[in-house]
This record gives structure tokens, C-alpha cells and sequence, in this order.
């Protein structure tokens, strides 16, 4: 009976041994696979980056006012380049600077070796001037041209002489009630699609702009602008469409709310 007993223990022993040693034989060529699969993707990555992917076509859509050739140049892709290495933020905001009409950029990428710029452009709608400088910028303030004179065709703001102008960028106040001012003064045109002929924020207590050629509407501070810009609504549904003169909102608070209108000579007042 004991030595029964002994072989059965013997044999499970050498059982178990086996098994273990199966189960460590998986594991070293489980473990080989991994390693040799990642070489496998490090390799084809470095493949990727160094000789696959190179650009040999290059394209540009959607500019009018620049050529191909220019943006280009200006978004400094070369053929040979890797398509998995351009950084299309940086070539955005390099394009969108050196070139100042390119509102938008979009990069797409055609494997093996195309790449596609699409770029939409925008538009001066108005022009800044400082007193000394004019620029002519879109309606979100980005800068995109200088001038020697202001250009008649566009919404004239008058701001102060601290106001900086790049091109290619964001004009920049160095008054926060200036720039609110802006900003209220535009949200509104865009609101109600008034024909405004200029603007005055020059200085931000005194604020204006000239309506229609024919109307002065003076805001005086941003303070309560919400509320001036409805009274301004109903009071031009309620004058004749010839009336000229001055529509003085300056003063206007909940407790003073009547706005003042009076039909006199508007030449005075300085773009």
C-alpha cells in the first residue's frame, strides 16, 4: 500500500512539474511575440516618419485673392516633407498671419503622398483709425490691410491712439470699455442690420455713431447699452425716414429713460 501511495505522489509531482514548465514555455513565447510585434511597430513607425509618406503633390483650394504659390510658401511645406509630421495648428496660424485675408485653414492629408490646403477667405467690412493710422479689418477685428486714407466704402472706427494695429491679427485695446464698446456697437449692427456710416470710440464716455447718413445716435458710456440699443429700435420705428438730427441716448437710466431726439445740423460731428 505505501508504495502505491508513493507513485501516485510521485506521479503527480512530475505532473505538476510539466505543467509548470508548459505554462513558463507559453509565457517566454507569448513574451517573444510582444517584443517582437512591438519592433514590428516601432520599426514601421520609423519607416513612416523617415521613408514612407513623403509629400509629392501638393495642393491649395478656396483663394482668390492669394495664389497657390503664396500660401504655399507661406505655410513652409516642402515636397519631401512627411505628411505625419505636419503640424496643421502652426500651419494654420502661419498662414492665417503672413496672410492676412485667410480666415480659415484646413489641412487634408491623401495617402500616400498628396496634401491638400483649404483655406476660406474673409472680407474688409470695416477700418480702424487712431488718429494716425488706418487699417481695414473684418468684422471680428482682425486686421488686414493699412492705408494711407481711410477707404469710404467701409464702417469708419474712429478708437484712441493707444489701439494697436498687426496685420494678420486681432487689433488690441488698452481699454477694456473701449473694447466692450466695440463690441456692443457691432453685436448691435449685426442684431438689427442698421446702415452705420461711422463710429466714435475714441473716447469711451462719449461714445457715437452716425446712422443712415443722417442721424447721430450718441451712447455716451457702455453702461445700459442692452437697454439703449431697444430704445434706439423704437424710436427709429417711430421717425420719419428723413428726419436728420441727433438721437441722445447718453444719459438714459432706468429712472431716466427718456431718449432725447433733436432735428438739427449733424456736420459737426467728426468721423
Amino acid at each position: 500500500m505505501a508504495t502505491t501511495n508513493f507513485k501516485e505522489k510521485k506521479a503527480a509531482v512530475s505532473k505538476k512539474t510539466k505543467e509548470i514548465k508548459r505554462k513558463k514555455r507559453k509565457r517566454r513565447l507569448i513574451t517573444t511575440l510582444i517584443v517582437l510585434l512591438v519592433m514590428a511597430v516601432l520599426t514601421l513607425c520609423a519607416l513612416s516618419l523617415t521613408v514612407f509618406f513623403k509629400i509629392a503633390k501638393k495642393e491649395v483650394k478656396g483663394s482668390a485673392i492669394y495664389t497657390a504659390e503664396e500660401i504655399i510658401s507661406d505655410a513652409d511645406i516642402d515636397i519631401g516633407d512627411n505628411l505625419f509630421l505636419i503640424n496643421d495648428n502652426k500651419v494654420e496660424e502661419t498662414i492665417k498671419v503672413k496672410l492676412p485675408f485667410v480666415d480659415e485653414v484646413k489641412i487634408e492629408r491623401t495617402f500616400p503622398e498628396s496634401l491638400k490646403i483649404v483655406v476660406k477667405e474673409t472680407k474688409e467690412e470695416i477700418c480702424f483709425f487712431n488718429g494716425k493710422n488706418s487699417y481695414s479689418a473684418n468684422m471680428n477685428g482682425k486686421i488686414l490691410k493699412k492705408y494711407s486714407e481711410p477707404p469710404e466704402d467701409l464702417i469708419l472706427v474712429t478708437v484712441s491712439n493707444k489701439t494697436e494695429f498687426k496685420l494678420g491679427r486681432n487689433v488690441v485695446f488698452n481699454n477694456e470699455r473701449e473694447e466692450e464698446l466695440y463690441n456692443n456697437f457691432f453685436n448691435m449692427i449685426n442684431l438689427y442690420g442698421y446702415d452705420v456710416n461711422f463710429i466714435n470710440i475714441s473716447d469711451p464716455f462719449s461714445s457715437y455713431m452716425k446712422l443712415e447718413n443722417r442721424l447721430i445716435v450718441k451712447f455716451g458710456s457702455s453702461s445700459y447699452f442692452q437697454n439703449k440699443s431697444d430704445y434706439l429700435k423704437a424710436g427709429l420705428d417711430g421717425i420719419s425716414k428723413n428726419a436728420e438730427g441727433i438721437f441722445d441716448l447718453s444719459a438714459w437710466t432706468p429712472d431716466n429713460n427718456q431718449p432725447v431726439l433733436t432735428y438739427d445740423d449733424i456736420s459737426s460731428y467728426e468721423k
